[in-house]
């Protein structure tokens, strides 16, 4: 589960997203997070790694 959530200040928006860690998962089950991960040694850089994240973490 995901959330979009937005933070206004002098007329300028950020948007970020939010998930939920599943409540099976063993490590910190059930809290709010930002998504992403580790770089895994097939990322070819961090930016690739934050696209796989994305992906596996809120369907982008």
């Amino acid at each position: 589960m995901w959330q979009r959530c937005c933070y206004l200040s002098n007329k300028k928006i950020l948007l970020f997203s939010l998930i939920r860690r599943a409540i099976e998962k063993n490590v910190h089950p059930n809290q709010v997070a930002f998504p992403g991960g580790e770089i895994d040694k097939y990322d070819k850089n961090s930016w690739d790694a934050s696209l796989r994240e994305m992906n596996e973490e809120i369907g982008v």
